[in-house]
């Protein structure tokens, strides 16, 4: 009896540290893509170097694409300035060593009005760090007030 025990504890074992890894991780993703948007705020290109992959992309609403390069030539070049950049209705999705975030951002650029956007960001595991390699961005809507 005291084999069955330890047989059935060995599977539910097992299941809570899958949990607690997942849960890791989840909150790696979460301060990596927290860490993201801040480095934009910040103008820190030295902060998005270490975020960013060598090959990461943002595809804009407009269609436009630019290039971990091109992103970086704008920050130091002050070409790409934020007032405010917010996210909130962050959601996680973990597959081994890829991440996909979906959120809600609220952006201003210095001097004009503020506006929203959805987010779809693809994170990826190198070594011990999650780093960004795909940024999609939509216009959205104000979102309604709350009473």
């Amino acid at each position: 009896m005291a084999g069955l025990f330890v047989f059935s504890f060995i599977p539910a074992l097992a299941v809570s540290q899958a949990k607690g890894t997942t849960a890791k991780a989840e909150n790696e993703v979460r301060k990596a893509d927290a860490d993201f948007h801040r480095a934009f705020l910040m103008e820190d290109a030295a902060a998005l170097d270490r975020i960013l992959t060598d090959n990461f992309f943002w595809t804009h609403s407009t269609g436009e694409v630019w290039t971990k390069q091109e992103i970086l030539e704008r920050i130091k070049s002050s070409k790409l300035q934020y007032d405010v950049a917010e996210t909130d209705d962050v959601k996680v999705f973990l597959y081994k060593g890829t991440a996909v975030v979906s959120g809600h951002a609220t952006r201003r650029y210095p001097g004009k009005d503020t506006f929203w956007l959805r987010y779809t960001a693809v994170y990826v595991r190198v070594g011990s760090r999650w780093k960004a390699t795909v940024f999609h961005s939509s216009h959205v809507p104000a979102p309604a007030s709350k009473p």
